[in-house]
């Protein structure tokens, strides 16, 4: 894995590590610093929970922690979190050496369970590191499976990384290669959107459990955060009791948002149901509809108007 080319690349607007480098010392961890990642390390109980950062990371408006930190905090686990100073898709040998000097110093061996989690780049990286600890639970919201042309073509996003980044080296590339090593993994991801959809049909195998929605969008978290069930969410895929059958008792609540309600809305319109989004907006309990929805139902209208076939009259009955 050589070093990235030169290239052109958004100025990062938050690199505020002071808070979180003096919590894991005092905590008794540690604090390491490379060219493009901060890692740091918590000490805690049962289980180790590792997380990586996506490309929202950096435009953080709050000083910098682990993706994973409040969840790990919370339950009284110990803490690994890879941090980004550059959004290089972890494509750093710098920081894949560090990451098994930490394997052959037992880091991972020393809790009884670890857990791979992230989101987008972070949830690529969580199946991609699996091996670092053989049995691991993996937790990836709409990842990715490579940005490499060989072993993801219909992937045409994150431009600047498929550009800069060396992605011909095999070393530490393909995340379904990696996610083997998992003992239990979990893709929770929207169906609707192609490049997720075959990112996840590239990262299958018989530990992988698939928890799918339509609507979730690729920014999966944020969505279930909505949802108010992020946290049952994420509790109970980290520590492996999760099941597609509570996924979808948890989802039941999305009938209960008007995010989700407009999205489900928006793309029926999309499809040409003009009459049936008009009737299901026009059914909805009084003070529901947000000020999106409004406007959708006003967008919807006019489609009706100019675009709806109109429902022509059956022709007269003849006297015989």
């Amino acid at each position: 894995m050589s070093k990235p080319r030169p290239s052109k690349d958004i100025t990062p607007s938050n690199l505020d590590f002071e808070g979180i480098k003096l919590n894991v010392k005092e905590a008794g961890g540690f604090y390491r610093e490379t060219e493009h990642h901060v890692i740091t390390y918590t000490p805690g109980k049962s289980r180790l929970l590792v997380s990586f950062d996506n490309l929202a990371s950096l435009k953080s408006k709050h000083p910098r922690k682990p993706w994973g930190q409040n969840v790990a905090q919370k339950n009284g686990w110990g803490s690994l979190g890879v941090m980004t100073k550059k959004n290089d898709w972890f494509r750093s040998t710098e920081l894949t050496d560090f990451l098994l000097e930490l394997r052959a110093q037992s880091l991972f061996e020393s809790y009884p369970a670890v857990s791979m989690y992230g989101a987008s780049m972070g949830g690529y990286a969580a199946c991609l590191f699996a091996p670092l600890a053989p049995g691991c639970t993996v937790v990836a919201f709409a990842p990715q499976s490579s940005l490499s042309a060989e072993d993801a073509p219909f992937e045409k996003r994150y431009r600047f990384a498929r550009r800069t980044y060396d992605w011909s080296s095999t070393e530490w590339r393909d995340a379904a290669k990696g996610l083997k090593a998992a003992g239990k993994a979990y893709l929770i991801y929207d169906p609707t959107i192609p490049e997720d959809f075959m990112h996840a049909q590239r990262l299958k195998g018989p530990q992988v459990v698939q928890l799918t929605w339509p609507g979730l969008t690729h920014k999966v978290p944020p969505t279930l955060r909505r949802l108010g069930i992020l946290g049952p969410v994420a509790k109970e895929t980290l520590t492996g009791t999760m099941s597609p059958k509570r996924f979808h008792e948890l989802m039941r609540v999305r009938m209960e948002t008007p995010l989700y309600v407009f999205r489900m809305m928006e793309r029926a319109s999309a499809k040409g149901h003009y009459r049936l989004v008009e009737q299901a907006i026009a059914g909805l309990p009084e003070g529901f509809a947000n000020w999106k929805i409004r406007q959708l139902r006003r967008r919807n209208a006019e489609l009706l108007k100019t675009r709806a076939p109109s429902r022509a009259k059956p022709p007269p009955r003849l006297a015989v």
